[in-house]
């Protein structure tokens, strides 16, 4: 489903991470799935996080919707900064932003 909104509604939103498995969250900003981030492995031996927004449609934004992290802490901040670059730049196009859930 795609939604529109204004993107105000996140302002001073907390990140809160739902279980969907066993290293594996769904991120919730206002009540909304703005992405995921879980465990997986990277070659045959290395277990990395890897986090992804999905939530807003980030293409005007121009940034990277996706990465890895070495642990669950890193990826929280990776995401939540990739997350709050969006959040600035719907703000600054002072128009409601799609987001998709």
């Amino acid at each position: 489903m795609h939604y529109r909104f204004d993107p105000r509604i996140f302002t001073g939103q907390t990140m809160q991470l739902a279980r969907s498995a066993d290293d594996d969250f769904r991120v919730i900003i206002a009540g909304h799935t703005a992405g995921r981030i879980f465990r997986t492995m990277r070659g045959s031996n290395r277990s990395i996080w890897f986090w992804t927004v999905t939530g807003p449609y980030l293409n005007g934004a121009q940034l990277t919707s996706c990465g890895d992290a070495d642990d669950l802490q890193d990826a929280k901040i990776a995401f939540r900064s990739t997350f709050d670059a969006w959040h600035a730049w719907a703000i600054r196009q002072n128009a409601p932003v799609t987001w998709c859930e």
